[in-house]
């Protein structure tokens, strides 16, 4: 199966920290409340349980987005209208947008991939939720 996917690399007039991440996924999740993909809410505000459309990641003290399928149109949005983020109060200027767009093949494979995380993750279920 291919996947297209949008990558948005946004340099902000501040460094950012591991915690942006959050932040910016609020922003935009009130910016565009209207796409569940932003904020995996539904409109009566229970969670939509499935793999984000759209990610949020803070790379090297910058916001990086990542779209798959319906969250391209966000990711594209954001790269034509926003020119800035509000961050806990705080407006930070956007100083540079990039945006690569490419297909991949998601599918099984016989050979074992190797990767590594470049922020801490926790898969989120019913008995680590509390943790």
């Amino acid at each position: 199966m291919e996947i297209t996917i949008l990558r948005l690399n946004l340099v902000l007039d501040v460094d950012l920290d591991k915690n942006a991440a959050e932040k910016i996924r609020g922003y935009l999740g009130n910016l565009f409340w209207d796409n569940p993909c932003v904020h995996h809410h539904k409109s009566d505000g229970s969670l939509i349980y499935r793999y984000p459309c759209v990610q949020y990641k803070i790379v090297n003290g910058s916001c990086l987005l990542i779209g798959f399928n319906e969250g391209l149109d966000v990711v594209k949005k954001t790269f034509h209208d926003l020119n800035g983020v509000n961050l806990d109060g705080n407006w930070e200027e956007i100083l540079s947008k990039n945006i690569e767009r490419y297909l991949t093949t998601f599918s099984i494979s016989s050979s074992q991939a190797h990767y590594h995380f470049l922020s801490p993750w926790l898969a989120l279920n019913e008995r680590n939720h509390e943790r």
